[in-house]
């Protein structure tokens, strides 16, 4: 009987010391499997450009304009030239791209404060985005456009943060330094 107790005993040492050998390999693909998803997701802003399944926005150009630039201003604004690409069959507008990839972020002493999108300058070097920052976009067809951000602190970089998806999936950052 004795040995039969102890037959049983190592039995189950041997068969648990089984069962965790599995769970471990498993372990390791479900890591390996997490690392490969972080590097595509890094890769997914490359060059100034979010790629997101329907479209791409690429940051074009940055212009940093200094209060009383323009007649009616309110605030130093960051004003961000992009171009936004519809790459399936779906209605996308240049404004609705741009709010589906990017938001605008600047660092404060106690938290990364999200900027506020200002009004476009009234300067004549914009006008083309009032014609067509409300149109559709063709499929395969890009559109260029630009957003203005009222900036808080002249002497904190502009953070624009990459995302998608309803899971909000972070895709990377642009800083952008103000220059004066």
């Amino acid at each position: 009987m004795r040995k039969l107790t102890m037959i049983f005993i190592l039995l189950s040492v041997i068969l648990s010391g089984c069962n965790s050998s599995k769970t471990s390999e498993i372990d390791l693909e479900k890591v390996k499997e997490e690392n490969q998803s972080k590097k595509l997701r890094t890769k997914e802003l490359k060059n100034n450009t979010a790629v997101l399944h329907d479209l791409e926005i690429k940051v074009l150009n940055t212009e940093y304009l200094p209060m009383n630039t323009y007649e009616g201003q309110e605030k130093p604004q960051l004003v961000v030239t992009y171009e936004a690409k519809n790459k399936v069959d779906k209605e996308i507008d240049p404004i609705g791209a741009w709010f589906t990839a990017f938001e605008a972020y600047q660092d404060t002493s106690d938290s990364m404060k999200k900027i506020d999108v200002g009004p476009l300058p009234n300067m004549e070097k914009y006008n083309y985005v009032l014609d067509n920052q409300d149109d559709l976009i063709k499929k395969g067809k890009s559109v260029r456009c630009a957003i203005a951000y009222d900036i808080y602190d002249v002497n904190k970089p502009v953070i624009l943060k990459a995302h998608k998806g309803y899971d909000n999936i972070y895709l990377g950052e642009i800083k952008v330094n103000i220059k004066k």
